[in-house]
């Protein structure tokens, strides 16, 4: 949303920049306390500085409706709102003791001693990687034989190195199939029940677009266009490219 709007007001368009929450960043705001993603949390800042020094209105605490719509009558409107958390259905996925990366990122939650993370993505692996940090112990289940499969291949390097120097264990080709509050029932690669003892478990399962959402707003303006994960969920250079090129096209 950030890229689209200072792309739009650098082309001469006035730009009203919508925000849900108290302040801007989005899912970038989740690298502020990461030791490995301080590059990240700079991009962020350099964009919100854009944002500031491009003269673009922001609203914050805003969410936007088809009513708000129709009060502002734009003559484009670009959805950026984003992805939501893939839930897996699992027995005890509600449970105290469970913390869903991209929806409680933020939120407070204790992460206890004893960390099993449920998803071995690029994001589950970052997760361990940052428990790991912190002196917890940490294990990664994932259903697949890969893990971060969807990372580029020197970020992939790079991640596998990280997770091998602080000792980060993993088991592949095993699913989950409950969540107590004890830990976590899973059934491996042989289709033996196991089970891991946890005090947290992260679900980090992926995120899906906020299709419905986004779609909700689709005749309030003349133009409209979806962009960033609410399109396709993606990485953080693709999300940046469709706010780019929606910008460059109105």
């Amino acid at each position: 949303m950030r890229q689209a709007a200072i792309t739009a007001a650098q082309r001469g368009h006035e730009v009203i920049l919508c925000e849900k929450s108290g302040r801007l960043g989005g899912m970038l705001n989740s690298a502020d306390d990461i030791s490995f993603k301080k590059l990240m949390k700079q991009y962020k800042n350099a964009l919100i500085t854009q944002v500031g020094k491009a003269g673009i209105k922001v609203l914050l605490n805003t969410t936007v409706t088809p009513e708000l719509v129709e009060q502002i009558a734009p003559d484009t409107l670009i959805a950026a709102i984003g992805g939501e958390a893939l839930i897996p259905d699992i027995p005890g996925i509600n449970g105290d003791s469970v913390y869903v990366a991209a929806r409680d990122f933020g939120k407070g939650k204790e992460i206890g001693q004893k960390v099993v993370v449920v998803g071995g993505g690029l994001v589950g692996c970052e997760e361990s990687i940052h428990y790991r940090e912190q002196g917890k112990d940490v294990t990664i289940l994932e259903m697949g034989d890969t893990l971060a499969r969807d990372a580029w291949f020197l970020h992939l390097r790079a991640t596998l190195m990280e997770m091998e120097k602080l000792d980060v264990k993993s088991c592949l080709n095993t699913r989950c199939t409950k969540i107590t509050d004890k830990g976590v029932f899973a059934v491996d690669a042989d289709g033996k029940e196991v089970f891991f003892e946890a005090d947290t478990v992260v679900i980090a399962a992926g995120l899906r677009p906020r299709s419905d959402e986004a779609e909700a707003l689709r005749f309030t303006a003349r133009e409209f266009v979806r962009v960033g994960d609410c399109k396709e969920c993606k990485r953080i250079y693709e999300a940046t490219r469709t706010g780019y090129d929606a910008a460059v096209t109105i």
